[in-house]
């Protein structure tokens, strides 16, 4: 753990990317390597507009690893983010994998039906 609080990827984190990844973590431990998170639980650390991209945000910094199911998600905990060397390689991951879920909520903003 503090191997990783050192790291580049977790240095390049946003605070609520940060606090995300200290709940999953709790469930992780309470669930023996895994932990199958549902939705609304993720309320404890924010909105889905922050949840979503912290998700997407740890998975592709390596940090964890993280499956995507209609009602939950499944979580574990992951070594990848050691392949990371640079703060700068760990800040581009970060940033275009915010981006990446900007455009996938945009998408899913439009394609939802109106009122």
């Amino acid at each position: 753990m503090a191997d990783r609080n050192t790291s580049a990827a977790y240095r390049a984190l946003r605070a609520s990317a940060r606090r995300l990844l200290l709940f999953i973590e709790t469930e992780v431990t309470r669930g023996g390597g895994h932990a199958k998170i549902f939705d609304d639980q993720f309320a404890v650390v924010g909105s889905r507009r922050v949840v979503r991209p912290g998700l997407r945000e740890l998975d592709e910094l390596g940090l964890i690893e993280h499956e995507r199911h209609p009602k939950h998600s499944i979580c574990r905990l992951s070594q990848r983010w050691r392949e990371i060397s640079s703060r700068r390689d760990a800040r581009a991951i970060s940033a275009a994998a915010r981006e990446q879920q900007r455009k996938i909520a945009a998408v899913a903003e439009d394609a939802a039906p109106g009122p």
